[in-house]
């Protein structure tokens, strides 16, 4: 079924697809980096190919938009971690992949959604999966901009250190 379901993402949106694969290839990097367990890497780097799946809830007119978002848009968008959440529920799938799919939009500073949470309430494996899914958004062509230089990205994501991004966690990324 999962294998389905991610046929049904590359189907909805390549570029959605390109990303998931683009965050679980880092994510697996990353898990060796912090040494994890063959176990971990593998939820890891699952958890990365999948964080995106609710996307394929969410009308092709919004994600494949060519300009900004309206705010009632901006909230249909933003229901896609719940969506995914929902989807992969029922696979019995391990809570570390649940979690990063359902948190990755969350913020250290509570300013994420979909439920505002902050700091250590954000499981470790949706804080990686957010960074490496903010890195690779900003890299990536998206149909309302170019992408940005790895420089630029990283110079970006900085800002966001300590507020978006748990200050640790992505110092062990940037590297």
């Amino acid at each position: 079924h999962i294998i389905h379901m991610l046929e049904c993402l590359r189907e909805s949106s390549d570029a959605t697809y390109t990303h998931s694969v683009s965050v679980a290839v880092l994510c697996n990097v990353i898990g060796h980096w912090l040494k994890y367990s063959e176990e971990d890497i593998r939820n890891l780097t699952l958890a990365g190919m999948l964080h995106d799946i609710g996307k394929t809830t969410i009308p092709s007119a919004i994600i494949d938009k060519p300009s900004r978002l309206t705010p009632a848009e901006f909230e249909i968008i933003k229901s896609h971690p719940q969506n995914g959440y929902n989807l992969l529920i029922d696979q019995h799938l391990n809570s570390h992949i649940l979690n990063a799919t359902l948190m990755h939009h969350e913020r250290i500073d509570g300013s994420g959604y979909p439920r505002g949470l902050k700091g250590d309430e954000i499981p470790l494996s949706a804080q990686i999966v957010s960074i490496i899914s903010a890195y690779c958004s900003l890299t990536e062509k998206r149909t309302y901009r170019g992408e940005v230089d790895c420089e630029k990205a990283i110079e970006i994501m900085e800002k966001e250190s300590g507020k978006q991004f748990n200050s640790d966690i992505y110092d062990i990324c940037k590297k």
